[in-house]
């Protein structure tokens, strides 16, 4: 073996490191000693132990000396000496400047554990050797009272080779549920619960519905968990009336979402809200009309609902006829839900099929006619200017080969003057960069402690930074990369690396997905202020 071996063996992986594997006591039981561990580099043998001392009874004119030593063949090396010292003998010491470096000196009643900790210079000799103690009980004039010597390890420490292990740890197959969400306007009859298939916009909505769950019905992959359904009505009439409206109507669109599907009466979960007050008070506040302020402070009152409507009315009549006409109409909905479960993928071949066509295609120029999407990670110049115009409208091309991508930029953009391009290069627009994600989702999830980094995370830092790249981007940013001006577009979709709002933006997304997915151990409580201290994380440097 030679010596690059060697050092590689011995110094950088510890491969030597021999533990004791348990505590072991001395002198009659009155001392232990734990964590006991010697190892070695190339020239240096460390050694390290827990004394426990808590149990040794020591006079105060007497001491004992407990000394550490390697023996083997023929040689004998003491290492430094622990002396647990009485009190009239400590400050003996102490006075007479006794104590050499050889010898770590205390005071018994003040110290239970010493935390032993030496090097020396390593000798060939040591790898077979013993370690053992040596105690001694000495007597106010220093004779030796007790003597005896104890064996706390044999050291092995003869270079092994390392070989690697590979192990191939299979991912926990993560339930991936998702949700798809919408909103119908049904027209019932005047004061009726009951649906017309064919009555005015039903037709239109009741399929929007069904459009909705036959997604996910008919996709041999996912399975539904639930159907939710939730009706409103709108806050003129009574109440009670409203109540009896919105109650009905959402037992009678459950039904007929039933019976074309033959769905159990057990998947649906239905709710409902008599007057939603909450779509009228969105509406409103966004609204430019005259005496917003005025209607909002009456919505917002603790009014009951039919006085509410009653004020509002009397109030602003024209405000409230305008309402009546243009707003209340839709506050007359029902949302709906469809939960549903992605198949866990196990068999490889299964994960093939999705991406399997009955299309006979033989090359690259063949796969990206009428495609929308081209994803390169592969080499420069494999893409021509003819392949990209037999692409889709607005084709996107991800061309990541470094430091060359697929296909130049100008020959891109010039091919197709609707292209989105992305390289990952800085100087061209788009750059797609690791950096833009692991250091924020690393960060979110060691601030919050999570067990894993588990799907829901990595989409909320997608999410994350498509949000940030539709925002104004800050003159720094700016000035950093010597432009004028950059907003979201064909040469804007994601934010750029220097971009200084990325840690304040991707790190909490991703620490709120760790909590409410459930792999946070230690959950943020204020969240403004870890924005703030992110923040200022940046700031400052």
């Amino acid at each position: 073996m030679n010596r690059t071996t060697k050092i590689f063996c011995s110094s950088l992986l510890f491969l030597l490191l021999m533990m004791g594997a348990k505590a072991q006591t001395i002198m009659g039981g009155n001392v232990t000693v734990s964590d006991l561990a010697v190892s070695r580099s190339e020239d240096k043998l460390f050694v390290s132990m827990d004394i426990d001392v808590s149990a040794l009874s020591v006079k105060s004119n007497r001491e004992v000396i407990l000394t550490p030593r390697l023996s083997g063949e023929g040689n004998e090396l003491n290492l430094p000496s622990v002396m647990i010292a009485g009190r009239n003998r400590y400050y003996h010491h102490l006075r007479n400047g006794l104590c050499t470096d050889d010898v770590m000196l205390y005071q018994k009643n003040k110290v239970s554990v010493v935390k032993y900790r030496t090097v020396v210079p390593y000798a060939d000799w040591m790898k077979r050797a013993m370690l053992s103690t040596g105690n001694e009980t000495c007597g106010c004039c220093g004779e030796a009272l007790v003597v005896g010597n104890e064996p706390l390890l044999v050291l092995q420490l003869e270079p092994k080779e390392f070989v690697p292990a590979y192990v191939y740890i299979r991912p926990e197959a993560e339930p991936k549920i998702n949700v798809l969400e919408g909103s119908a306007y049904i027209d019932f009859p005047v004061n009726r619960t009951e649906i017309h298939e064919n009555y005015r916009r039903n037709p239109t909505e009741l399929q929007k519905i069904l459009n909705t769950i036959d997604a996910v019905k008919n996709d041999v992959d996912t399975r539904i968990i639930s159907v939710s359904i939730k009706g409103y009505a709108s806050p003129e009439s009574p109440y009670s009336n409203n109540e009896r409206l919105a109650m009905g109507r959402t037992k009678t669109l459950k039904e007929y979402v039933r019976k074309q599907y033959d769905f159990a009466d057990s998947l649906f979960i239905t709710d409902y809200e008599p007057e939603d007050w909450a779509g009228l008070e969105r509406y409103v506040e966004n609204s430019y009309l005259e005496n917003k302020a005025g209607i909002l402070a009456l919505i917002r009152s603790n009014l009951e609902p039919d006085a509410k409507e009653r004020s509002i009315k009397t109030a602003f009549p024209k405000d409230y006829a305008f309402l009546l006409k243009e707003v209340y109409p839709g506050l007359r909905h029902s949302d709906y839900a469809v939960k549903y479960e992605v198949r866990t993928y196990t068999d490889i071949n299964e994960i093939k099929r999705e991406f399997a066509t009955t299309r006979r295609i033989t090359t690259l120029a063949e796969a990206l006619h009428g495609a929308d999407l081209f994803l390169g990670v592969s080499t420069a110049d494999v893409l021509t200017p003819e392949m990209l115009r037999t692409m889709s409208t607005d084709p996107i091309v991800m061309a990541l080969a470094n430091p060359d991508p697929e296909i130049a930029y100008d020959k891109a953009v010039v091919s197709r003057p609707d292209i989105i391009f992305a390289t990952g290069r800085s100087d061209y627009p788009n750059q797609v960069n690791n950096v833009l994600g692991f250091p924020y989702i690393f960060r979110g999830a060691l601030d919050v402690r999570a067990t894993k980094i588990n799907e829901a995370m990595k989409l909320a830092a997608a999410h994350a930074l498509a949000g940030l790249a539709q925002e104004p981007v800050p003159t720094m940013v700016l000035r950093a990369y010597a432009l004028e001006k950059l907003e979201f577009g064909r040469d804007y979709l994601i934010p750029k690396p220097f971009d200084p709002r990325l840690l304040c933006t991707v790190a909490p997304a991703v620490a709120r997905a760790a909590i409410e997915s459930g792999v946070a151990r230690q959950p943020i409580a204020d969240w403004d202020a870890y924005t703030e201290k992110l923040r200022n994380q940046y700031q400052s440097e």
